[in-house]
């Protein structure tokens, strides 16, 4: 985006503008504001505007597009100033503030738009009750300021000047830290320098992602001979189940063989049994035999004795 100046398209009265717009001259002794470009709505952001030349009654500070741009900001609602002689102007209110301000003096602006609140500097130095400071986030000059606010000057004399600086290349002092300058710092006014300082950090910020991915790919190396070895592992399981199903199969052979040989022997003792009850079987026909071979026995002594007798008798 381009710096942040002056809107020519935003001014009251009585205003030329020159120095590529940043510059804003009084051409005549009314009230009147100028507006710049660049409103902000979130954010931390830090600006500043020199008084080039001035007579008494004037005020830098900012306000929305609703501010009156026939008046000073804070006249009036949506409007919050500086004014020269140290007062403070707040939506049409006015307080002791800080210090007074005159030619060449250069009054900072911080507003934190996530918090809605304000401070203002001169030369450099916070101003205000208490410990003021933008960086600190205490102390601020004003609080609850609307949103989308852009910054304004104004003056009644027709000698008023004032030049707007809203970069690191312009601006005469810092930003607070953890404040952005108004403009990104992405306007053409940036300087060399701070651009060799981005550059170089980036340069830094890319060598130490080289690093990480050199550290991610060394850890990816370090899994893939993890997995190598979880790999190795595996195979040398796998031989030692096949040798333990080897082992089991020769088992179960050695098994087969055992029970086929008390087959055998169960077949071998059923044969003796058989032999055994055939031989029972002889002898109870040579007892049987024995026993009939006496009966006949008996019979002849029986038929003898008694023809005997019977001849006895004769």
């Amino acid at each position: 985006m381009a710096a942040v100046t002056w809107n020519s398209a935003d001014l009251g009265s009585s205003w030329a503008l020159s120095n590529g717009d940043r510059t804003a001259a009084k051409t005549a002794s009314v009230w009147s504001s100028a507006r710049a470009h660049d409103p902000k709505s979130t954010g931390k952001w830090y600006a500043e505007v020199k008084a080039d030349n001035m007579t008494a009654t004037a005020v830098i500070g900012f306000g929305t597009s609703a501010a009156a741009l026939n008046n000073f900001p804070g006249s009036g609602a949506n409007g919050w100033g500086y004014q020269d002689s140290g007062s403070l102007r707040d939506e049409g209110g006015s307080s002791t503030f800080g210090d007074a301000w005159y030619d060449g003096d250069i009054i900072g602006i911080a507003v934190d738009m996530d918090t809605n609140e304000a401070w203002f500097s001169n030369n450099g130095v916070w101003q205000g009750a208490g410990s003021p400071d933008p960086a600190t986030n205490t102390d601020p000059a004003l609080t609850g300021i609307a949103d989308a606010i852009m910054l304004m000057c104004s003056g009644w004399n027709a000698v008023n000047i004032f030049t707007i600086s809203a970069d690191s290349g312009n601006c005469t002092y810092s930003s607070p830290s953890g404040y952005d300058y108004w403009d990104d710092g992405a306007g053409p006014t940036t300087s060399l320098s701070d651009m060799a300082v981005d550059i170089a950090a980036f340069l830094s910020s890319t060598e130490d992602q080289k690093l990480d991915i050199s550290a991610y790919f060394q850890s990816l190396e370090d899994q893939k001979i993890d997995i190598s070895v979880l790999g190795g592992i595996i195979e040398d399981l796998q031989t030692d189940i096949h040798a333990a199903a080897w082992i089991k199969e020769d088992l179960l052979l050695d098994i087969a063989a055992y029970f086929q040989e008390l087959e055998d022997q169960k077949i071998d003792i059923h044969a003796a049994a058989w032999a055994r009850k055939d031989k029972k079987l002889d002898i109870a026909a040579c007892v049987q035999f024995l026993e009939s071979m006496e009966l006949s026995v008996l019979a002849a002594m029986e038929n003898t004795a008694n023809n005997v007798v019977l001849d006895l008798w004769i």
